[in-house]
């Protein structure tokens, strides 16, 4: 699980998390990739598979491609 906390004053944003990386840093190759790997896995119907494991991944990888594809002025597939 990814937290971390925004506080948001006047002029001022201070971000406190575990993990950050920047939108023009994202492979979005990878990104796609990484979604692809974690809708199979849910879908497999293996009950050895952690789900929130996958399910934390797949998150992961939409928020990526969602923040590279903005970035890079492409189209956001919206679900």
């Amino acid at each position: 699980m990814i937290r971390g906390f925004v506080e948001v004053l006047g002029d001022r944003v201070t971000v406190l998390a575990e993990t950050a990386e920047r939108a023009a840093e994202i492979d979005l190759a990878r990104a796609e990739a990484a979604k692809a790997r974690a809708e199979k896995r849910m879908a497999s119907g293996d009950p050895n598979i952690d789900l929130d494991r996958v399910s934390i991944a797949l998150q992961r990888a939409l928020i990526r491609i969602q923040i590279a594809r903005k970035y890079r002025g492409a189209p956001v597939e919206t679900r």
